[in-house]
């Protein structure tokens, strides 16, 4: 499995082909690999450098080669020899969610959280939450009013 090393990002490879992140090593030349980490402050490295990655969340769209339209642009994404991760570096963590609250939760975060929120799997992630809650909610509710028919 691989994590993008950025301290506040939890995007990472679960098995399944991702659509839309893309991992990205350091660099090699020990220079622009030094400007990349003092750029992203918080970082967790892994023992190898090697096996250090950044995800495409974290870079411009002026970073990437723009090539001809592809049928699956994101799968062939290429960073410029000049690229440097520039976007969301200082993201707060965000709290737990409580899977009820989530609309509320959403409401209350600030700004900040929410941007890092968007480009991210966890964004996703709270909208289906919020999706199943309420489908959930409405099933209990006809469910209910059933019961009460019958009886």
């Amino acid at each position: 499995m691989v994590r993008c090393i950025v301290k506040s990002c939890r995007n990472k490879t679960t098995g399944v082909r991702e659509e839309t992140v893309n991992f990205f090593q350091l660099p090699k030349n020990e220079v622009m690999r030094e400007g990349w980490l003092k750029k992203i402050g918080g970082y967790v490295l892994p023992p190898k450098v090697e096996f250090a990655r950044i995800c495409s969340v974290h870079f411009s769209q002026e970073s990437f080669h723009q090539g001809r339209a592809r049928k699956d642009p994101v799968k062939k994404r290429h960073l410029l020899p000049s690229a440097v991760p520039t976007l969301f570096l200082n993201c707060s963590e965000a709290p737990n969610v409580n899977k009820n609250a989530v609309a509320e939760y959403k409401d209350s975060l600030p700004d900040e959280v929410l941007l890092c929120l968007v480009r991210t799997r966890t964004y996703i992630r709270i909208k289906e939450n919020a999706k199943k809650s309420y489908v959930n909610r409405e099933r209990r509710k006809k469910e209910k009013k059933m019961k009460k028919l019958v009886s």
